[in-house]
């Protein structure tokens, strides 16, 4: 299970990792290079801009993932300053 986090701590679920990889498809899919990036590097501090890539999605044409990628982007409109995707494991 993947969780996200900003400055002040966690901000809610991620999902799986199968979950995961099918939001970077979409991602791959649509050219979403913040998501890419955030979903690659494990975080970002363009917090706008992985919310207009989020909002950019037609969420009617993505197909069964379409729940789960509304209740990340509900998570990280929650986020200020930065956006951390963890799978917790220290």
């Amino acid at each position: 299970m993947y969780s996200i986090y900003d400055a002040d701590g966690y901000r809610g679920d991620a999902g799986s990792a199968v979950a995961i990889g099918e939001m970077e498809k979409v991602a791959k899919r649509l050219n979403l290079e913040t998501m890419l990036d955030f979903l690659e590097e494990g975080f970002t501090i363009e917090v706008d801009k992985l919310i207009e890539d989020f909002e950019s999605i037609d969420l009617d044409n993505i197909g069964e993932i379409e729940d789960y990628i509304q209740e990340v982007l509900d998570v990280v409109m929650e986020c200020s300053d930065i956006v951390i995707l963890s799978d917790d494991i220290v």
